[in-house]
């Protein structure tokens, strides 16, 4: 759940004509959760596992064409987690979207075998994994529009807006 990206993705595949459903992978958004779940994610797996098994119960009752993970600094899913959803959607084609680099969320290579296509911006982790295709940042029109604006006087050339990098 970043800035509103998931509304603004569940509306795009919508317009496409898919009936979509959410669910943040995190039981919790507070920043302590999403801090323990990237150092130190044991410290919650009753927490997640209840979380997940409530998510399992909806997920359950439909039958799916796709399941799309868009995977960050973190995915709470454990590997056995993810084996149950892909089991659960026998039919669907599993996508996963990496909008972070490997190295800075290692446990991402455990699951990656889940999945029917992967896809990651970074072009270091697409030359080091065959298997990931590279597929730049997401935006949507809102950003598209900013880059149309004319402006004569930029105070700055460059800027970069990040968290948590080590």
């Amino acid at each position: 759940n970043f800035f509103d990206y998931p509304k603004i993705i569940k509306k795009e595949l919508f317009e496409l004509g898919y009936e979509v459903d959410f669910f943040d992978d995190r039981p919790s958004t507070s920043a302590l959760v999403k801090a323990i779940i990237r150092v130190k994610p044991s410290l919650l797996k009753k927490y997640i596992s209840k979380y997940f098994d409530e998510m399992m119960k909806s997920v359950r009752k439909k039958k799916y064409d796709f399941v799309f993970i868009i995977s960050g600094q973190s995915l709470s899913f454990d590997e056995e987690m993810i084996a149950e959803l892909k089991e659960s959607q026998p039919n669907a084609k599993f996508i996963l979207y990496q909008w972070d680099s490997v190295k800075n969320f290692r446990p991402i290579l455990k699951v990656q075998k889940y999945f029917d296509k992967k896809y990651s911006f970074d072009k270091n982790d697409c030359y080091d994994n065959p298997s990931l295709e590279f597929l730049p940042l997401f935006y949507c029109d809102r950003y598209e529009q900013i880059g149309k604006l004319k402006k004569e006087n930029y105070k700055y050339d460059y800027s970069f807006v990040g968290t948590a990098h080590p």
